[in-house]
């Protein structure tokens, strides 16, 4: 990794580094591989990283002829949102069976903007939603606390039918001190507010 320089993304401040190296452990071991590792600091409960690699096979550089060009570009585009002011991002259900049934999923999956919406096929949208929703249920799971912030571990059951045919993932979760696990089933194709 080469010395970090200054970089700017969306007007916020932060460091860039090319780096280099060669791939482990898969098919494509010893292949050399070029590109860049970027960190800003938003603030003190966040922070933007991103890390793009090309790999340089059959004597072309695709870092060089393609990668850093797209970078770039992303880069370019990237737009960091800030919280509402004294907004509660995390809303607590009062439905004692939310998450606890088939019948009452957790609703993780996309939450298009209205404005992308109406340039999406349906089958588009479909598709984001596979993409988004493995992520959001991540996301779920690893900032979910029990009830007195107790972290928790969880373990993924299988998927399991739901209402109108949507497919559901089925979790194991459990916290310090809690008697026995409890499963979740999260929706990761509809979401709800």
């Amino acid at each position: 990794m080469e010395d970090a320089s200054p970089i700017s993304v969306d007007g916020k401040e932060g460091l860039a580094a090319n780096i280099s190296g060669k791939v482990t452990k898969t098919n494509l071991a010893g292949t050399l591989f070029l590109g860049q590792v970027v960190m800003i600091v938003l603030d003190n409960n966040r922070i933007f990283v991103s890390v793009a690699l090309g790999l340089n096979t059959n004597g072309k550089d695709a870092w060089k002829t393609d990668g850093q060009t797209m970078f770039t570009a992303l880069l370019q585009s990237a737009q960091f949102l800030e919280p509402p002011k004294g907004a509660n991002l995390c809303k607590v259900s009062t439905d004692p069976t939310y998450g606890y049934n088939e019948k009452n999923p957790i609703r993780l999956g996309f939450l298009p903007r209205q404005e992308n919406l109406e340039r999406l096929s349906l089958m588009d949208q479909i598709g984001l939603a596979g993409l988004q929703g493995p992520r959001n249920e991540k996301a779920y799971l690893i900032n979910l606390r029990g009830p007195a912030g107790q972290e928790v571990t969880y373990k993924r059951l299988g998927s399991f039918g739901g209402i109108a045919d949507v497919i559901l993932d089925g979790y194991q979760v459990q916290y310090a001190g809690q008697v026995s696990p409890v499963t979740l089933y999260l929706d990761r194709y509809t979401y709800q507010d």
